[in-house]
């Protein structure tokens, strides 16, 4: 698996959108309204994508057809999933034994929270890099790092904020304005980093999370991308984007457990 591309307007027109999952916050800011400045607000976040029609200028990395997934903007209703096409401008390639509904149950990796019973110590010696280290989510995160043992933690941040940041947990802080690169981090450890969190989450961190993971766990995912993404159950709706309604509402009244709801806008009446 190549690192995530970025590139400038990759325009997706219709049949774009193959597949893409309910998630329970697409609800939430239904009902509760929270996050949604935007009015009419389109929803979809987690977009399992589809083939590439267009390209904006300047982009090397893609070719039209390829099979592509990411992940949607709220607030941006070109760059969301309940629709017939969508723009990109950080996504990935689908490995050609992975169907789209596949490919949608891939966003996101859970780690055991030290809150739960026996998780505290699990990832002892396990190094992390923390990206956004003075964000406020990034330090709940390495709180909860530290409680679960990893090491080291390491973190990006400026300066003035290191002894708050290691008086959290975090091990190593680097200096936000220097890139984040593989050199910086083998300074530190040598051991694989199979873990980063991204508080950021803009083009440029991204990359830089893609470039720092382990290579051998990347071709290790998509060797195994079948068997692992057929391990959660994906379920269907009827009748395309018709049935994303119903679909928010069965999450909402907490009737989902253990399966992903999936659209695919293409088939909608």
């Amino acid at each position: 698996m190549s690192s995530a591309q970025t590139q400038k307007a990759l325009i997706l027109p219709e049949t774009f959108i193959h597949s893409t999952a309910l998630n329970p916050v697409d609800w939430k800011i239904q009902k509760l309204g929270f996050y949604s400045e935007v009015f009419p607000l389109v929803l979809g976040s987690d977009i399992s994508g589809g083939e590439v029609v267009e390209l904006g200028e300047g982009v090397s990395h893609f070719s039209k057809d390829d099979k592509v997934f990411f992940q949607g903007v709220y607030q941006e209703n070109n760059r969301t999933g309940f629709q017939d096409y969508t723009t990109a401008d950080t996504l990935e390639k689908i490995p050609p034994n992975v169907s789209f509904d596949e490919a949608v149950n891939s966003h996101g990796v859970v780690l055991d929270a030290p809150v739960n019973d026996g998780a505290r110590g699990k990832y002892t010696g396990t190094p992390i890099v923390v990206v956004g280290g003075s964000s406020s989510v990034s330090q709940l995160a390495m709180q909860f790092a530290h409680l679960s043992g990893f090491n080291p933690i390491i973190t990006t941040s400026a300066a003035k904020h290191q002894a708050f940041l290691k008086s959290l947990g975090a091990t190593h802080v680097l200096d936000q304005y220097t890139p984040l690169s593989k050199e910086r981090v083998r300074v530190i450890t040598d051991k694989p980093i199979k873990y980063i969190y991204d508080a950021i989450s803009l083009p440029d961190t991204q990359k830089a999370g893609f470039d720092l993971l382990a290579s051998e766990l990347l071709r290790n995912f998509w060797s195994h991308a079948t068997e692992l993404l057929e391990a959660g159950e994906l379920k269907v709706l009827p009748n395309g984007l018709d049935g994303v309604a119903d679909g928010l509402k069965r999450l909402q009244d907490d009737k989902v457990s253990g399966v992903k709801l999936i659209s695919r806008p293409r088939e909608t009446s």
